[in-house]
């Protein structure tokens, strides 16, 4: 859904139930509202493209056998506050990849909320490959990465957190991770 390369539109989704699906979902845009989601056994990939960000406003749920990926990109921020990430059947690869556009400016933000991948993998990065290349704090958040009072269960599955801080001489606290409770 959308236009992968240009990206352009507001996209809002809310309570889309996916649970019936079998196929993959990509969904391209600008500013994005992730407001719920139930999703199927297909891979399911959303990208806040143009300079823009994503914020999840509701919970992500997944319950069927099989192993699925979700894949959030956005070409600045990944903020969730207060809405949990939860495979409880089957497990559910999880990747959060801001600072797509590799500008070096786009963090990622998650307070009060948990994830669960029941064996599936937590990535949280950014850049062209959440992988191996950084999430960059900037003049918003200065941390590349934040998780506050925030829960990561995988079970089996690899945690990989990536990065950077705000380049600024001018501020003090420009750290790659902050981990609070």
């Amino acid at each position: 859904i959308g236009d992968s390369v240009s990206g352009a539109g507001t996209v809002d989704i809310n309570s889309w139930d996916l649970s019936g699906t079998t196929y993959d979902v990509e969904v391209y845009g600008g500013s994005t509202d992730l407001g719920g989601l139930t999703l199927g056994t297909g891979d399911f990939l959303l990208h806040a493209q143009n300079g823009d960000g994503l914020t999840i406003s509701d919970a992500i749920t997944k319950s069927l056998a099989g192993t699925s990926t979700l894949d959030l990109r956005a070409d600045d921020y990944i903020i969730n506050s207060g809405n949990d990430i939860t495979a409880s059947t089957g497990s559910l690869n999880v990747i959060l990849n801001s600072d797509r556009d590799n500008n070096n400016d786009g963090y990622i933000n998650l307070t009060s909320s948990s994830v669960t991948t029941n064996g599936g993998n937590f990535t949280a990065g950014g850049g062209l490959d959440a992988a191996t290349d950084f999430a960059w704090g900037n003049a918003t958040l200065d941390d590349g990465v934040t998780l506050n009072n925030t829960d990561i269960t995988t079970g089996a599955g690899n945690i990989s957190i990536r990065g950077h801080g705000r380049d600024d001489a001018g501020s003090s606290t420009q750290r790659g991770a902050t981990l609070s409770n």
